[in-house]
This record gives C-alpha cells, structure tokens and sequence, in this order.
C-alpha cells in the first residue's frame, strides 16, 4: 500500500538527505534551515502547523512543547536512532509513514530503530 502524498518539515538537526528521499519517495518535504535558519523551536511548530507538515525531529523538546504545553503542530516525529545512518532514518519514516498515512495527523509518533510509539496530541 502506498502512502498518500504528506507534507514534511524537517528541523534543522535533520540530514538534507532525508529531505530529499522523502521527495523522491513523493512527498512534499522542505528543510527548515532553507527559509528559517535558527528559527526558535515555537516558531518551527507554528510554521508546520501553518503550513499543515509533519514536523520531522531529532530534538526532543518538541515532546514537551507539543503534548505538555499544548503548542500545536500538525504532527510529530520524533526520531530516537542516534545510531542510525541516514537512509535507514529515511526507511522507517518512510515505512511509518506508509502504514499510518493520514492517521499522523494529529499525533506524537517517536520512532525508534524497530518500532515506533504513537500518542494523540
């Protein structure tokens, strides 16, 4: 089954390349650093809202800005694999992207090497 078409925003912390798989993969993905270089973590969150993207991280304080104090963003992913080369960060947010689909939207989803965690924002 193939994904519907999403919209990504990666944060700064993000390889380029996982950017530019997400594309080829046929999403719609920007980088942060390309239009808000040093943006402050709210304003990040309010420009994927804005422009309803999946906010793609490394930086966990999105959690805690997302769940606990209730800024808003369409939704998130957390990536837990400090281990991981590029395209094998690229494969799992693909493959969650794949079997979720539109049902990201709305939620906090941390992805780990083999499984990931999903909670409603």
């Amino acid at each position: 089954m193939t994904a519907p078409r999403l919209r990504f925003l990666a944060d700064e912390n993000c390889d380029r390349k996982l950017v530019a798989g997400l594309a080829t993969a046929g999403h719609d993905a920007r980088h942060v650093a390309d239009s808000d270089r040093g943006a402050p973590d709210d304003r990040i969150l309010a420009t994927a809202a804005a422009e309803r993207r999946i906010l793609v991280t490394e930086d966990k304080d999105f959690g805690e800005l997302a769940l606990r104090r209730g800024q808003g963003a369409i939704a998130v992913m957390l990536l837990r694999m400090e281990s991981a080369g590029s395209s094998e960060k690229l494969r799992r947010v693909l493959q969650v992207a794949d079997l979720l689909g539109e049902r990201l939207h709305g939620s906090f989803v941390v992805i780990g090497p083999a499984a990931h965690r999903l909670r409603r924002l």
